[in-house]
């Protein structure tokens, strides 16, 4: 298990904050956090550790899985879930760790919609779009959309969206 400085603020930040059963962030004091939201759409607050110069923004739902499950969340392979797929819930009762692979079958059915039929076959490899999707994407890029839109409406990473639009993937 490593050590790096965002392990040492999501132990500080699990020492510090309760969440609630109801998904509700508290300080030490019992006084209500309303955390931010970062690009990515998940909940997060701002921590300062003067004395080890840490200035970081700690992912609420990794709060939440340190006070679960403890050391185990900083494994090799292993990312927090969430259970209903919504990146706002962090209840406790919502939170899991797990593979990749686990994480990707939370969201139920859905995810695997996007995926070409051959990328649905176990041990193939996986793409997130058709061609036809990938063309498509392309297309709104031409005109004028940016990387960072497509990405949202697409439920992906901008580095996805610019591999598809410089033809580095799906080039068929």
């Amino acid at each position: 298990m490593e050590d790096a400085k965002s392990n040492v603020g999501l132990r500080h930040c699990a020492k510090r904050y309760t969440v609630t059963e109801d998904g509700r962030l508290l300080r030490p004091d019992g006084s209500e956090i309303q955390p931010s939201r970062n690009a990515r759409g998940y909940p997060h607050i701002g921590m300062r550790i003067r004395p080890l110069k840490i200035d970081q923004k700690i992912l609420i739902h990794r709060i939440v899985a340190y006070q679960k499950y403890g050391e185990s969340v900083f494994e090799s392979g292993i990312m927090v879930r969430h259970l209903d797929g919504n990146k706002g819930n962090f209840r406790p009762d919502n939170i899991a760790i797990g593979t990749a692979r686990d994480n990707h079958y939370d969201n139920g059915e859905e995810w695997l919609k996007r995926l070409p039929e051959e990328g649905r076959k176990i041990n193939r490899k996986r793409r997130m779009f058709s061609l036809d999707q990938a063309r498509e994407i392309r297309r709104r890029n031409q005109e004028g959309e940016g990387y960072l839109t497509l990405a949202r409406a697409y439920e992906c990473s901008k580095s996805t969206i610019r591999g598809i639009c410089r033809y580095e993937v799906y080039r068929s």
